[in-house]
């Protein structure tokens, strides 16, 4: 992120398009069905302007929808967190549940890491006298266990 104009909740940033690094692109973070089955996806994308998910957060009214704007800022934290830990992941590993509490998003962090071939590589800082388990188990375990997103089903995250 390079930039921000807050008032109408724009993120500007350097992005990678095409193999080179641009500065200066407006983006945003928005939902998705990747839901295989027809008719589920049918039922995802009737919801959407039900809950008001397609809104960019730019238009006026008393209560301003700022959903799009903190999931695209919640999007660069995870990109950012998890670039980290793949060049130290011992040393910023254990710091996953502050950052993702901090930021929120549960389910951005949850995608972001998905893309990356990180999420299947084994989580270094497993204790020895514990089963191995892979990045996106422990990040699917710390973020349901303790302070992070309490009692957060995870049954169905990719």
């Amino acid at each position: 992120i390079t930039g921000l104009d807050l008032p109408n909740r724009i993120i500007i940033a350097t992005v990678r398009l095409n193999g080179v690094m641009t500065p200066g692109v407006r983006v945003a973070c928005w939902l998705d069905t990747p839901v295989v089955n027809p008719a589920e996806r049918q039922q995802a994308l009737a919801s959407i302007p039900y809950y008001g998910f397609e809104r960019d957060g730019t238009g006026t009214g008393k209560i301003a929808d700022t959903r799009m704007y903190a999931r695209t800022r919640a999007w660069f934290s995870a990109v950012q967190f998890f670039s980290a830990v793949a060049n130290s992941p011992a040393a910023v590993w254990p710091l996953l549940g502050s950052s993702l509490a901090s930021s929120g998003y549960f389910s951005v962090w949850a995608r972001v890491l998905s893309l990356l071939p990180l999420a299947g590589l084994n989580d270094p800082t497993v204790p020895p006298n514990e089963p191995p388990r892979t990045f996106m188990q422990s990040f699917l375990r710390r973020a349901a266990e303790g302070d992070v997103f309490p009692g957060t089903n995870t049954a169905m995250v990719p």
